[in-house]
């Protein structure tokens, strides 16, 4: 997957859930924000420097809004309508920095930045419950993630070698059931 443009994963992020004002009735949601920055840098000089700079992230995250097996809900009554929401949602934002230089007779300098994502969001009925709404039962999920990964190395001497690389792995879950479709 390309990285997300720099400017989305810096500076201040604001999140809102998306508002409905005339929401009426019961709503069980979960939403994980998470901002991660990680940093490594490295530097050695000398007659032989060698420099060795990395970033290893490793994420799991988990938002579930569920209502229970043995749960009774009940949302609005005659000429009182009323709905049942079950809503969860994920936003991430990672930022992956590695560098290192070294100079000296011989330079030797290498960095990585490595993410490693595992995201399952979920908004559920599980099998068993009994959810009556006189008006819309609405299940889902969402997710949104900004992902951002540089390496760089700098070697310099009479003989210099520098190497540098990033990468992300990731799986992304997103499931809104209805009852009775995953316990």
């Amino acid at each position: 997957q390309p990285s997300a443009d720099p400017a989305s994963v810096s500076g201040v992020r604001t999140v809102q859930a998306q508002a409905q004002n005339d929401f009426r009735g019961v709503a069980v949601t979960a939403i994980a924000r998470t901002d991660v920055a990680g940093v490594g840098v490295s530097g050695a000089g000398g007659t032989v420097g060698v420099g060795v700079g990395g970033s290893v992230n490793i994420l799991t995250i988990d938002p579930d809004a569920s209502i229970g097996r043995i749960a009774q809900v009940q949302s609005g009554s005659a000429g009182n309508p009323a709905s049942v929401l079950v809503a969860a949602g994920h936003d991430l934002s990672l930022l992956m920095v590695a560098g290192a230089a070294s100079g000296g007779l011989v330079g030797v300098g290498a960095s990585a930045a490595v993410g490693v994502v595992d995201i399952d969001t979920d908004a559920r009925v599980l099998a068993g419950a009994t959810v009556i709404s006189t008006a819309d039962v609405v299940i889902a999920a969402s997710g949104r993630e900004d992902i951002v990964s540089v390496a760089a190395t700098a070697a310099g001497g009479f003989v210099g070698v520098a190497g540098a690389g990033d990468g992300d792995r990731g799986r992304v879950e997103l499931l809104g059931l209805r009852r009775g479709d995953r316990e």
